[in-house]
């Protein structure tokens, strides 16, 4: 629910949203009973999902699998890790499972690797080669142009995800447009060798890329909200609202903030073992070799009818 009133907020439609009804249902076994319930029903939007489960089992507080309440405190791991997963895995149309493994690895490599390289790599290079002010730059070349039109069919695919609550679409969109910035950033070599001889266009991508980060400090702010508090602290910049396309923002001569570390490694593997859901026990298979054998010891020395008349059924269908 805070995913899209936070959405909502930043469109400045906050009249629509209150004005409507946006129903969340947990399950579609239940959405009988709840149209019964409620027979003055003005909703917007009734959105219906499935289960989320744990580590090939279901969550239960009783057997202590799973993660509760103070639990989410205790690993240490920052919420924005926990907003960003779940809502990556919402059980929009069917069934999903939480995983340590999966918990981990998408960290690692979509935002620590992905997000969060982005962001640190531009906000470092302009604090080091620019002292942190925004240098002249110009987005009328044939790469900026470029750029241009791909962020906005992102940010168009974003929009339409976002108002037809398609959560994990959205949450895929935003990660996407940090995708393109880290291309972009590839494809343009930034690095000392382009500041020195091309300082046109590593201005340009400096630019383009402060700029992209602004935007995305915008779209992530529904789904990790400190996260997007961090970004806007590094651009020494105000919340800004989700536009209907990209525009330049921050311009040259502004002072960025100083850099922060958005994320980090997570590779600790206590997390299953403390909270439930491995299997530490392995499971032993019976040989279909010894059952046989043990099987036909036995008729053979049963002694009773029945067992002498189930033992020649059995050796006459060899």
């Amino acid at each position: 629910m805070d995913v899209v009133a936070s959405f909502e907020y930043n469109r400045y439609l906050k009249d629509i949203y209150h004005s409507h009804n946006l129903s969340i249902l947990f399950d579609n076994q239940h959405l009988e009973f709840y149209l019964c319930m409620n027979t003055n029903i003005l909703s917007f939007f009734l959105i219906i999902i499935e289960y989320l489960n744990y580590e090939n089992t279901k969550f239960s507080k009783s057997r202590n699998i799973g993660v509760f309440g103070d639990d989410v405190k205790d690993t240490g791991i920052p919420v924005s890790v926990w907003r960003y997963y779940l809502l990556s895995i919402r059980p929009e149309t069917s069934d999903s499972m939480f995983t340590w493994k999966e918990f981990i690895t998408r960290n690692n490599t979509e935002l620590l690797a992905n997000l969060g390289n982005f962001v640190n790599r531009v906000v470092k290079f302009a604090i080091a080669k620019y002292n942190g002010i925004l240098p002249d730059f110009t987005m009328d070349e044939e790469d900026e142009q470029i750029l241009t039109k791909n962020v906005n069919e992102i940010l168009t695919k974003y929009l339409e995800a976002m108002e037809n609550v398609k959560i994990r679409a959205g949450l895929e969109k935003a990660m996407e447009l940090s995708h393109l910035g880290n291309y972009y950033l590839q494809e343009s070599k930034l690095d000392n060798t382009l500041f020195a001889d091309n300082p046109q266009k590593c201005a340009a991508v400096i630019g383009a890329t402060i700029n992209m980060i602004y935007l995305l400090s915008a779209l992530i702010e529904p789904y990790m909200p400190s996260t997007s508090e961090s970004i806007l602290r590094q651009l020494n910049a105000p919340a800004r609202t989700i536009p209907d396309s990209w525009t330049i923002d921050i311009y040259p001569e502004h002072k960025l903030g100083k850099a922060e570390y958005l994320f980090r490694r997570l590779d600790d593997k206590q997390f299953r073992e403390k909270y439930g859901g491995l299997d530490t026990k392995p499971k032993q298979t019976k040989k279909k070799g010894n059952t046989q054998k043990k099987t036909g010891k036995k008729a053979a020395t049963d002694s009773t009818p029945a067992a002498a008349a189930a033992a020649n059924q059995s050796g006459s269908g060899v």
